[in-house]
């Protein structure tokens, strides 16, 4: 109800913009993987469905909401009013409200712009385990982007979904990338979260949370380049409480990846995750061919992708067709 009620706020805020825009994709996949119980299990349906309204003015301000789709639920999952100075030449930035910050780390990539289907498993982790809300959060966000460098700070609710809870104190993250040369990028994330949120139980306790991650990336999007390699690294720890001890989860993954046509992608991941004590291994292997990059479009417009992922040598083996708009 508060995210409907928000919603009709977003609306009617844009009946006097001078341009709309509306984006957004679909992801249908299926699957397949050995099961111990049942021999062998298969699996499809809908991965996402997102669609984005977009608003504009002259002004400088900008009103953006993304509505959520899946084969069960239907769900407003961002809802921002920014402000972009004209002055500085639109490099400096304000936003306000549930969104997808910017001051996130790296490997949380936009799910348009994944290698190998899926995401690293301890990036879901981190934002499952973290703020919830699948690393939103409401907050008021600072931007500050050129050329060679880019900047954020999110102070936040540190409690993402929409349920509400009272907190006596404010979340922090920020992000701080260089991008050297063409091509080439390399950055630090922190994030501090005092408000014990109940995402962040571990061993029947909420904690306080201090998360940090760097990456470099030498080509960051699917086939943006001939070679791309990508390494990313994130940590969380789960600061100790009265009676609880500090608890920490871990992850890095590299990957590399060669584009031998324009429109024909390969990469490879490996990665590892240390989740309380316990390590976990995968590796992984995609195949995409995009249709849209054969018509001089964007690679990410129209893909099939054909992916390869084994955990702790468990296989599952995925087909996906993306279709952006």
């Amino acid at each position: 109800m508060r995210s409907l009620a928000l919603l009709l706020v977003l609306l009617a805020t844009t009946l006097n913009a001078q341009t709309y825009k509306a984006t957004g994709f679909t992801q249908v996949r299926v699957g397949y993987a050995p099961a111990a119980e049942a021999g062998h299990a298969y699996h499809s349906g809908l991965k996402r469905a997102r669609l984005i309204g977009t608003a504009s003015f002259d002004s400088g301000f900008e009103v953006r909401g993304q509505v959520s789709g899946s084969a069960s639920l239907v769900r407003l999952l961002d809802a921002t009013v920014a402000y972009r100075t004209p002055a500085l030449g639109g490099k400096v930035g304000v936003r306000v409200g549930r969104m997808f910050s910017a001051a996130r780390p790296a490997a949380f990539n936009a799910a348009t712009r994944v290698d190998a289907i899926d995401r690293p498993s301890f990036v879901g982790r981190w934002a499952k385990t973290g703020i919830g809300g699948d690393g939103r959060d409401f907050g008021i966000e600072a931007t500050y982007r050129s050329a060679r460098v880019e900047a954020a700070l999110f102070v936040h609710r540190g409690y993402g979904v929409w349920t509400h809870r009272p907190v006596s104190s404010a979340a922090v993250s920020g992000r701080f990338d260089v991008k050297p040369a063409r091509g080439l990028r390399a950055g630090l994330f922190a994030s501090y979260n005092p408000t014990h949120s109940p995402y962040a139980t571990v061993d029947g306790t909420a904690r306080r949370t201090l998360a940090y991650a760097g990456h470099v990336y030498y080509g960051e999007r699917p086939g943006s380049q001939r070679v791309r390699v990508k390494l990313d690294l994130l940590a969380t720890r789960y600061l100790a409480e009265a009676g609880a001890s500090q608890a920490s989860l871990f992850g890095g993954s590299v990957s590399a990846a060669y584009r031998f046509a324009p429109s024909l992608e390969i990469v490879g991941q490996t990665e590892r995750t240390v989740a309380f004590g316990a390590p976990t291994r995968a590796h992984a292997a995609g195949l995409t061919w995009s249709l849209s990059a054969m018509k001089g479009e964007a690679f990410h417009r129209r893909m099939l992708s054909l992916g390869y992922r084994t955990v702790n040598g468990t296989t599952n083996l995925t087909a996906q067709i993306q279709v952006a708009f």
